[in-house]
């Protein structure tokens, strides 16, 4: 028997291994998890505390946006001018009831309180040097105060003010007071370990919320608390540490509430907390004692038994493209041998199969071309033949005299439909164009191509058509002249959906990315624009920009096929950011032809 034969060697190793390589591995293993769960048990509350974190910083956004949101309706701010304090104390009741603030009132420009809900006694009350509403009022901005005990209810509490403005001039505040006992209950909840407090602090480190509601009622400091001292000086991190207060030793996850300046920690017992480490020790010690045991009974019988089978599968494997492979499988075997064995089986069918149907697939593709192929030829050819004969007709009947003028709507309405039907075939021809393989590239002047463009446009009756393009020779592209039509499918996307006068300003300009140069073209209007929701979808197929001209969508698409098919992209913003309203900016970038 060779000593390089997979048994003999398979033999000598486990025999090996039961001397002392189980022994040295398991000791490594041990100090390796017990690092491995540690830094796993670290990050479970690093992840628990940002967590914590995040859900905080939504909560309040999310406040303060809906207390911005009402204070920014305009029958509220009349309300608060004409002091119509049964529609004010209406809104009240309904933010109060539909909102995370359990108290809501809105003041004057005075700070003197003119509705409350549901705590009436503080109308008439001027509360101007209270810190919510002295900031309000003082600089016009939205304010998001620290938490503090509230001086109606005792219960801690955060207030959100926002101002109530008309003319540019602050006329009262809406302020709503947050209760983070429910703010406790809804986002940070009971703790799904024992011994484990998840806690809130603010700038100055006194607890805001806590598992403990005595440290709560009191807003304890806990300054002191070297967890504590890092999160309010904005760091996150995590630290052992002996709390004198529950005579244990800790470990806290902490991470900061950015916008807030508050800070979340995670604060669980070190034996808890590194529970899993010890369990884990004594499951790998006795694994090794396990294995050393087993290993002896495995030595004897594991040569010939793992071996045996994997000469036999190397025979299969080599007469599987020629012949009968099955027979040297070792197929009927329950174990994983078999397993490995059935599923080898099963892949050398797979493969036959797959051989066989792609064979077949290709040339089912090839039919479905031609066959396509054929369908747009005869759209383009014998389709479109009906339509300019139909066209011709209706048109010789519109001039005809006498035609009332509804007939001669309905006239109209015709030849527009064949008209669009000829230019849905002609756009079909084009994309079959664009997406064929028979494309001979050569340089072409992107310049030539655009004054062109500007020449040809459409100029619809009642609409004046205005051009800046200064003019760029030069700009030398590899494409071929089909690349012409993304340029007249933008200008006359901006010259169709525009009012009674359009400009369209053209510019050009380069930039290199990744060591290549790229001219950069952009077609800019003061269309009608294009809503932020469309822009997304705007060059995908049956996509139109607005809804104020009819079109069938295949334009901007095949503007983007066109710029991807030469190695470029399209994109389209607002002519002016932030302001759809004001037209379309399309920006086409393509790659420059060397030289």
């Amino acid at each position: 028997m060779r000593f390089t034969s997979l048994k003999v060697q398979t033999i000598i190793l486990l025999l090996f291994v039961i001397v002392t390589p189980i022994l040295i591995v398991g000791i490594l293993s041990s100090v390796y998890y017990r690092d491995v769960i540690k830094n796993n048990i670290w990050d479970y509350n690093m992840a628990q505390a940002r967590t914590t974190a995040t859900l905080t910083e939504h909560y309040f956004d999310s406040a303060a946006r809906y207390l911005e949101g009402q204070s920014t309706r305009l029958t509220v701010i009349d309300a608060v001018v004409s002091r119509d304090t049964g529609f004010l104390n209406e809104t009240l009741f309904y933010i109060q009831n539909n909102s995370d603030y359990y108290a809501v009132y809105i003041v004057d420009g005075n700070g003197v309180v003119i509705a409350s809900y549901p705590y009436y006694e503080l109308v008439n009350r001027d509360i101007s040097s209270w810190p919510q509403v002295r900031e309000v009022l003082r600089t016009g901005i939205p304010y998001s105060g620290d938490a503090t005990i509230s001086p109606v209810t005792g219960r801690p509490t955060v207030y959100i003010s926002s101002p109530i403005r008309q003319n540019n001039s602050t006329v009262g505040a809406m302020i709503g007071a947050i209760d983070l006992l429910r703010f406790q209950a809804e986002v940070i909840g009971t703790p799904v370990v024992s011994g484990q407090y998840v806690y809130l602090v603010n700038r100055t480190g006194h607890v805001m919320v806590h598992n403990n509601r005595t440290y709560m009622d009191h807003m304890t400091d806990f300054s002191w608390h070297a967890a504590v001292w890092n999160v309010t000086a904005g760091r996150q991190g995590l630290i052992e540490h002996y709390n004198p207060m529950e005579d244990k030793q800790k470990l806290a996850a902490y991470t900061p509430v950015p916008r807030y300046g508050w800070g979340v920690i995670v604060s669980l017992p070190v034996d808890i907390a590194y529970m899993p480490i010890a369990n884990a020790t004594r499951w790998i010690s006795s694994l090794i004692v396990a294995l050393m045991i087993l290993s002896l009974l495995i030595a004897g019988v594991a040569g010939s038994y793992i071996a045996d089978p994997i000469h036999r599968m190397t025979r299969a494997t080599r007469a599987m493209p020629y012949g009968n492979y099955r027979k040297d499988l070792p197929l009927v075997r329950r174990d994983e041998i078999g397993d490995l064995a059935r599923a080898f089986d099963h892949m050398a069918g797979v493969i036959r199969a797959d051989q066989q149907q792609i064979t077949e697939a290709r040339d089912r593709a090839e039919e479905e071309k031609k066959r396509a192929e054929l369908y747009v030829d005869i759209m383009g050819h014998d389709i479109n033949n009906l339509n300019q004969v139909g066209l011709t007709s209706l048109e010789f009947l519109d001039d005809e005299p006498g035609i009332s003028d509804e007939g001669r709507k309905m006239l109209e309405m015709a030849i527009n439909s064949v008209r669009g039907s000829a230019e849905i075939i002609e756009n079909v021809h084009k994309i079959q164009t664009i997406t064929s393989d028979g494309f001979d590239l050569e340089p072409v002047d992107i310049n030539d191509m655009l004054l062109r463009c500007m020449q040809e446009a459409p100029r619809p009756a009642g609409k004046e058509v205005h051009f800046n393009y200064a003019g760029r020779p030069g700009m030398r592209v590899r494409a071929v002249p089909l690349l012409k039509e993304l340029f007249s499918n933008l200008v006359s996307n901006s010259i169709k959906y525009s009012g009674p006068e359009v400009t369209i300003d053209i510019g050009t300009g380069e930039t290199v990315e990744d060591g290549k140069k790229y001219y950069v073209i952009t077609v800019a209007d003061n269309g009608h624009g294009i809503p932020d929701d469309v822009k997304p979808r705007l060059f995908r197929r049956f996509e139109r920009g607005t809804t104020k001209a009819h079109g069938k969508g295949l334009g901007l698409y095949i503007v983007r096929m066109l710029a991807e098919r030469f190695g470029g992209s399209v994109s389209v913003e607002d002519r002016v950011p932030g302001d759809y309203g004001k037209g379309a900016k399309f920006i086409v970038r393509l790659p420059a032809a060397r030289d």
